[in-house]
């Protein structure tokens, strides 16, 4: 029975596919995206969008059910106006979502201003069990 439920334990991890969970900002659309990259295929993604007035407003969007099929191992905050309201929001957002489990989380090319503690430290527990990587990239 032991060995049974190992063996589907690991077939259930091993049905997810693995990606990197990307969140950027499109001017154009004056909105958030939410982007899934494959491992295996980093040109093939799935995303969403979240519009700023809705971040504002703090109008949640459910993911529960939107990455269920993905294992998400990376999370990057990318090319975006970083402060604590908008951090909040996403690590709100994230909370819901199952699948998070990011060994790497980069902050990249982020506009950072009026970044508080309790908002950073929000995001690092949302990471702390997984979290093996954290890189800040600036261009």
């Amino acid at each position: 029975l032991i060995t049974t439920c190992g063996i589907l334990l690991a077939k259930r991890y091993r049905q997810r596919l693995v990606t990197c969970l990307t969140i950027t900002y499109n001017a154009s659309n004056d909105a958030f995206v939410l982007a899934t990259f494959k491992k295996s295929h980093s040109y093939k993604k799935n995303s969403i969008e979240v519009s700023r007035a809705d971040v504002l407003r703090g109008c949640y969007h459910n993911l529960r059910y939107c990455f269920r099929r993905f294992r998400i191992l990376g999370l990057q905050f990318s090319n975006l106006f970083l402060c604590s309201r908008t951090l909040r929001y996403f690590c709100d957002l994230l909370s819901c979502c199952s699948t998070l489990e990011p060994k790497t989380l980069r902050l990249c090319d982020c506009y950072v201003a009026d970044l508080q503690h309790d908002a950073l430290m929000r995001l690092m527990n949302l990471c702390a069990k997984y979290l093996i990587v954290l890189s800040f990239i600036v261009c």
